[in-house]
């Protein structure tokens, strides 16, 4: 933490409260707070931007008042309800996201992939009163809401259709003579609830609070040194945690953001030739799409000065291609959990090269440590667990106390993440710790095979993972996507992975796919892939 306290700006700078517990000094006391007092200060700048539409901030206060106010007079929705929201990127999350703030309730962000099942276990876990959604969904929605009684109304963007409670979104923006609604929130108090991505099981309900969002956004802000003449392009689902922190952080800073609706190369090249964002947030694939594209041309991103990935790996050849295409551009590894608010650590950009396998140091406000099963510390370079504590630490599990007591143990949350730090006191993930291969008692962390897989000039994506063996318990297995266009051998494959890795190492199976079987929030099924080879082999 110590690096970037070194280079914090007054309004950053952290003290320590009574319990100990870094904080802003600076801060808000609400995430409404926050978001008004930048429409105060910047009422006619630029804030959002989808395709041909454009809201100044001063606009945008003025819709989120409106919905604001509909929400808590009309429709009756009170400090601590939950209302979820079923919506694509655009221009309409940000507006809810702050109305639903200012009135001290609480939203539920939906990925828009979810099945119709999923859909079901998180709107009836968490009891949502309401439902924001695009036009889009509906037929999915109409199928599934007898199963969801606790919805009172639903909202749809574009035209309703004619069922009773469902209502078109334009319902919420109409004037309504009603006092403002400004609730005192305290800034531990919950905001948002986000569901993990459930790669082990139903997915959870972390609970997001005022301070810990608040937070995250200041971190952005201030470890990327947002200025007021920065811009962003948001690319990433604004339903996902990194896409929160990226629209937080951007309104704290009173900058322009640019909205994609989904990622493709394409369409993201020619709006960063169009509004020449300088500051960019994705995964490492993204990236790669871009500067290999053959639309890509250096002279669009000279405006570029920082670029965040996270996700997943990225490959030292990756790394060297931005610092050859964007040569100016600061890049920066990020790790964050939907329980801590995302962005936990950051690796700065003079480390890019340097510790290309690290994901950095603990940001402003959070303290890292690495433990054992019974949660004592490890010393420089050993292996444990990665555990955060924080102001950005998560309230708890929505309704799962048992999931809470398990996760969160004196005030540290247990990221089930393996991993070490060095002796400067940068982190390295090498494992989920269900992950973890044994191959007959050697231990191989699947991320150290996948750096290696990652290396060969013709893969895109690699996954590593243990399937079952009769004689050493587990193998190790790589699922592979090639880049386009590119062919290759498990035999050139393995003999490329033979002058890096121990040969217990070397991946036994090698299955090359067109595409990694993802969840809704985009992480690889391992256990889809476990399952698969044991069906094809048994």
């Amino acid at each position: 933490m110590s690096y970037w306290n070194e280079n914090l700006a007054e309004e950053f700078q952290v003290v320590r409260e009574k319990n100990q517990i870094p904080v802003f000094k600076n801060r808000s006391t609400s995430v409404a707070e926050m978001f008004w007092k930048t429409v105060k200060q910047f009422p006619n700048r630029l804030a959002l931007v989808y395709k041909e539409n454009r809201l100044t901030y001063g606009e945008l206060g003025e819709k989120v008042n409106r919905v604001a106010v509909n929400l808590a007079n009309r429709f009756g929705i009170k400090a601590g309800d939950r209302v979820a929201l079923l919506l694509s990127n655009g221009l309409e999350f940000p507006i809810c996201f702050f109305a639903i703030a200012q009135i001290g309730a609480i939203s539920v962000p939906l990925n828009t992939r979810l099945t119709g099942y999923e859909i079901i276990h998180e709107v009836d876990n968490s009891k949502s009163k309401l439902l924001i959604m695009d036009g889009e969904f509906w037929p999915q929605m109409n199928e599934i809401m007898d199963y969801i009684p606790s919805i009172q109304s639903i909202f749809v963007l574009g035209e309703a259709p004619s069922c009773p409670g469902v209502l078109t979104f334009n319902t919420l923006l109409k004037p309504y003579d009603a006092e403002p609604v400004n609730l005192s929130v305290a800034e531990t108090q919950a905001c948002s609830i986000l569901y993990t991505s459930g790669t082990t099981g139903t997915p959870k309900g972390a609970i997001l609070t005022h301070r810990g969002l608040i937070s995250t956004g200041m971190n952005f802000a201030c470890t990327f040194q947002l200025q007021e003449d920065d811009s962003t392009l948001l690319a990433v689902p604004i339903f996902h945690i990194t896409g929160m922190l990226q629209f937080l952080g951007s309104i704290y800073r009173g900058i322009p953001v640019f909205i994609m609706k989904t990622f493709k190369t394409a369409k993201a090249i020619d709006l960063i030739k169009q509004y020449k964002p300088t500051v960019l947030v994705g995964v490492p694939t993204m990236y790669w799409f871009i500067l290999t594209s053959p639309e890509f041309a250096p002279d669009d991103f000279k405006q570029v000065r920082a670029l965040l990935y996270g996700g997943a790996p990225a490959p030292v050849s990756l790394i060297k291609l931005l610092r050859e295409k964007i040569p100016q551009a600061k890049i920066h590894n990020g790790y964050g959990l939907t329980e801590g608010h995302g962005l936990d650590t950051l690796l700065p950009d003079e480390y890019a090269l340097r510790k290309p396998e690290s994901i950095g140091l603990p940001v402003p406000l959070v303290d890292c440590k690495i433990i054992d099963e019974n949660g004592n510390p490890k010393g420089p370079n050993q292996i444990g667990e990665l555990a955060i504590r924080g102001p950005k630490v998560m309230m708890g599990y929505w309704e799962n106390q048992k999931a809470t007591t398990e996760a969160i143990v004196d005030g540290w949350l247990r990221t089930g993440d393996l991993a070490k730090m060095d002796d400067e006191g940068y982190v390295y993930i090498l494992d989920r710790k269900k992950d973890m291969i044994n191959r007959g008692g050697e231990k191989i962390y699947s991320i150290e095979v996948e750096n290696v897989l990652y290396s060969f000039p013709k893969v895109l994506e690699a996954t590593v993972f243990g399937v079952e063996d009769e004689k050493y318990g587990e193998q190790v297995k790589a699922a592979i996507v090639l880049k386009p266009g590119e062919s290759t051998t498990e035999d050139e494959l393995k003999e490329f992975c033979s002058a890096k890795l121990a040969k217990f190492k070397i991946p036994k199976y090698i299955e090359f796919m067109d595409q990694l079987p993802r969840n809704a929030g985009g992480k690889v099924l391992k256990q889809t892939l476990r399952n698969s080879h044991h069906i094809i082999n048994h």
